[in-house]
Order: structure tokens, then C-alpha cells, then sequence
């Protein structure tokens, strides 16, 4: 049972959408930052820390409304990884710092 943390967040939908949360991401220290634009879901990892060895990182896009809805992960990339010092949230609170500077 690997340790995670998820989380949803809205915010207004616009043409550049993919490159801000691409540029959001990476300005929250995620790396190889990739979309997959059939599954309209982004990709990134972290590195190793005293935390956790690193983790997956996942943002689902859903436009409902005229309204992008983030569907964040946080997730250990060591499948034994029970606990992770809140390093997880932290991942999810960077990345929504950058993301509200840009909006």
C-alpha cells in the first residue's frame, strides 16, 4: 500500500490551459513533465529526497462548465512507501501555489 495524496481543484478554463499547468508544474519542481492528450492527463516525478525516494505525479483535466476541475495525485514511486513525512501534500501545495500566481 503505497502512501498518496489526492486532490481536486477548479479553475477557469482557457485555450492556453495545457501550457499553463504545463509551466505550473514545472515551476513547482516537478520533472519530465509530459501530456497525454487522449487521456487529457499530465505526467511528472519528483527526486529523491530525505521524504521519500521520489513520486508519481498525476493531473487529470475535466472541463465541466466552462470550468477545468484538477484531479491531483501525489503518489510514492516506492511500492513499499507507507508513510511519507507529508512530502505528498507538499507536492499538491507547490504545485497550487504556482498554479494561482499564473491564473
Amino acid at each position: 500500500m503505497r502512501s498518496m495524496y489526492e486532490q481536486t481543484v477548479e479553475i477557469s478554463s482557457t485555450e492556453k490551459s495545457v501550457s499553463l499547468l504545463q509551466e505550473a508544474m514545472k515551476r513547482a519542481g516537478f520533472k519530465d513533465v509530459n501530456f497525454n492528450s487522449e487521456d487529457q492527463k499530465f505526467y511528472a516525478s519528483t527526486s529523491f529526497s530525505m521524504s521519500s525516494w521520489f513520486e508519481h505525479i498525476e493531473v487529470k483535466m475535466i472541463t465541466l462548465d466552462n470550468k477545468l476541475q484538477l484531479h491531483f495525485s501525489s503518489i510514492c514511486g516506492y511500492p513499499y512507501q507507507i508513510y511519507d513525512w507529508g512530502k505528498n501534500k507538499e507536492n499538491f501545495e507547490r504545485f497550487q501555489k504556482e498554479l494561482m500566481k499564473m491564473t
